[in-house]
């Protein structure tokens, strides 16, 4: 085998690794959703269960979601570099083109760059809301219980 085969070889591994990741990623993103809204469904299905046993348990989820794609999303990261240093080796950088393609095509579409959401970014958005809202409503069934108490 040449090192021109070799370097070939490492990229095709490289990209498969980069497609899993990015597979388990949003894998993971739907398991995390399906629990949460499962411990939701189940304060609407069971008569005396407080929202609020729902709620904490969102919250841990959602911090554990938010760290679990924040590690993929550098392994993706760390991925790409290393991609892109394979590509330096081969005739033709088929990511370096479509990342530059990309590009222009944002730049040239300056009017809706501000409409230009990321899939990542939806994925951290969706977590995010959750979080807030489970932290906003125990802040305010704390507020409500301290008040009975005064």
């Amino acid at each position: 085998m040449t090192k021109a085969d070799d370097t070939l070889e490492l990229y095709r591994i490289v990209v498969d690794t980069i497609t899993s990741n990015e597979q388990r990623r949003q894998q993971i993103s739907s398991v995390f959703i399906t629990l949460i809204a499962a411990g939701f469904e189940a304060v609407g299905a069971i008569e005396k269960l407080e929202l609020i046993y729902a709620l904490i348990p969102a919250v841990i989820v959602s911090t554990v979601w938010w760290a679990q794609v924040r590690f993929l999303k550098n392994l993706a990261t760390a991925k790409f570099h290393v991609l892109n240093q394979l590509e330096e080796r081969l005739s033709f950088r088929s990511f370096h083109e479509e990342w530059i393609f990309l590009k222009r095509a944002r730049s040239e579409d300056e009017s809706r760059t501000w409409f230009r959401i990321e899939l990542s970014q939806i994925e951290m958005l969706v977590r995010s809301s959750i979080f807030l809202a489970c932290i906003m409503h125990v802040g305010f069934v704390l507020v409500q219980y301290l008040r009975t108490l005064c």
